[in-house]
């Protein structure tokens, strides 16, 4: 192009207009140049005119009318998506995106579709005092407001689960008939501490009784346990038409249930995700995992949410708002770790040959040479799950904060901190940033702390075993060499393993557990940059 149909090109953003975007240019130019055509084509993301767009129940589509179907974009070839690297003009009916390097080179990849903006962080500063003064209220009651008598308070929550654990001493023993039923039915409590309230399921009663002792110990979970066993059964099942992610998870949840969906969506094609023997809370968990975010169950009501593993990236932790400042003075205990430096600044990620599509994700900045294991899962079906999946896989492979867990109170000054929220904590004159991955609460009328832990891992038993677990990836790669019973696969990250099975050379297969599954696609690469 000329110099001057770059400058036309050239376009600004103002984000500030209740989240719309406005492309602001320099007139003069225009007028300098009247009868300007460009000589690259311009590639169209959209089809065709799309009117009256109303918003629908299901987020991360547009619907025409309530009565025809989510209307999806057509992919354009190769694809290549930057952060702020090329220049995108909206129209309130079209949306149309400049290729810039010219217009069916497949060099770009279409912009993400709208989905709610989330409202401006509010940052919650602890004071810093010399003294701070506790007043705690504890109740526990059931549903009626019949008062329990409960001492010793424990509840946990972290990233890889999906539900709220428990425990307390229930101190009168004439109590237990009131929080246990012979049918085998939870019973759902409240527990309600410094004005936060919990509603939970006592799952367990333990009566231990020794010499000139009689105690009762009451477990149980959250009411996310309501999702699965012993109070649902396993089903199996297979998505027969064309859906979001979204819409994946909300056709899990029974009537009276809520989906607070705060991540991106997409379309998942037809047929593309199944599941078996499953319960629906393992199956929203699972979908979860499968797109980088997890599952944060309400405190009291019967709502999930579903947001970003990392709400803010680790390389981002300087420029973003915290949602939560800890000064140096609030903190009754800390923990540290060994700093780790960063490892894998790249990965690729595919899905299956139902609607699936191949992503390389790197790091801004770096050659994405470094590659963390391959990921592969039926719902990568578009370049927008690809990178979102991309940043939480790359996100862990950073650097770890010194600080893994802090104590501190948790009353008026302090409030209770949320799994998904980024803290600063201010300590020795410096500052550390973290994601919560955790919360531990423990409560008695003498003292109420809250454990704060940040960074990756979390405490959690199982995730920590399944890590452990062997595992068989569906992987895809080009069979390079054959003897007629075993093969040479080329790995789409360079590595070369050999397989049992055989095929035509040059021709690319799924590989799982170290035969050859199926053929695979051409699929075309995306190269994301994160």
């Amino acid at each position: 192009m000329s110099d001057t149909a770059n400058s036309i090109n050239a376009l600004t953003f103002d984000l500030t207009d209740s989240g719309l975007e406005k492309a602001q240019f320099n007139r003069s130019i225009f007028d300098s140049v009247l009868n300007y055509i460009p000589n690259e084509q311009f590639s169209y993301a959209f089809t065709g005119e799309i009117y009256q767009r109303v918003e629908s129940v299901q987020r991360g589509g547009y619907r025409l009318s309530k009565s025809v179907d989510t209307a999806t974009a057509d992919t354009l070839l190769i694809h290549k998506c930057f952060k702020s690297e090329q220049a995108l003009v909206r129209f309130s009916q079209r949306q149309r995106w400049a290729d810039s390097n010219g217009g069916g080179n497949g060099n770009t990849d279409p912009p993400r579709p709208l989905i709610t903006p989330k409202p401006s962080t509010i940052t919650f500063t602890i004071p810093t005092k010399t003294v701070y003064e506790m007043q705690h209220t504890i109740t526990a009651t059931l549903l009626d407001l019949t008062p329990l008598d409960v001492s010793d308070i424990s509840l946990n929550l972290d990233a890889d689960s999906w539900a709220w654990q428990f425990s307390c001493k229930l101190l009168n023993a004439a109590q237990l008939p009131l929080v246990t039923k012979k049918d085998g039915t939870a019973v759902e409590i409240i527990i309600t501490i410094n004005g936060y309230a919990f509603n939970l399921l006592v799952e367990n009663a333990i009566r231990n009784r020794e010499f000139a002792k009689n105690s009762i110990s009451l477990k149980g979970r959250s009411l996310t346990a309501l999702l699965t066993q012993p109070y649902v059964q396993p089903t199996s099942a297979t998505q027969s038409n064309l859906m979001t992610v979204q819409q994946l998870v909300e056709l899990e949840l029974p009537t009276g249930w809520m989906c607070d969906w705060q991540t991106v969506t997409w379309n998942v094609a037809a047929n593309a995700f199944s599941y078996t023997a499953k319960t629906p809370i393992q199956v929203i968990a699972g979908i979860a995992a499968d797109i980088g975010a997890i599952v944060v169950p309400s405190r009291n009501s019967r709502t999930v949410k579903i947001l970003p593993r990392y709400r803010v990236l680790p390389w981002n932790f300087d420029v973003e708002t915290p949602d939560l400042v800890i000064p140096d003075a609030a903190i009754e205990s800390l923990t540290y770790r060994n700093v780790v430096p960063a490892q894998a600044n790249g990965v690729y990620i595919h899905g299956s040959d139902i609607g699936g599509v191949l992503a390389r994700c790197r790091l801004t900045g770096t050659a994405g040479d470094k590659l963390s294991q391959t990921v592969t899962n039926s719902l990568m079906t578009d370049v927008i799950g690809c990178r979102a999946l991309g940043e939480r896989i790359l996100a862990a492979q950073w650097s770890q904060p010194e600080i893994q867990s802090i104590s501190l109170p948790m009353n008026t000054d302090m409030p209770l901190a949320n799994v998904g929220d980024l803290v600063r904590i201010n300590i020795d004159s410096g500052h550390v940033f973290g994601v919560v991955n955790s919360i531990g609460i423990t409560a008695s009328l003498s003292k109420v702390s809250q454990t704060l832990t940040i960074g990756e891992e979390t405490a959690n038993v199982w995730a920590a075993f399944r890590e452990l677990l062997p595992r068989d990836p569906l992987l895809v790669g080009t069979l390079s060499n054959t003897d007629g019973q075993s093969s040479l696969i080329t790995l789409i990250d360079g590595g070369v393993i050999r397989v049992r099975g055989t095929g035509v050379v040059n021709s690319k297969y799924y590989i799982r557990a170290g035969r050859i599954e199926n053929d695979a696609p051409n699929l075309m690469l995306s190269e994301i940059v994160i």
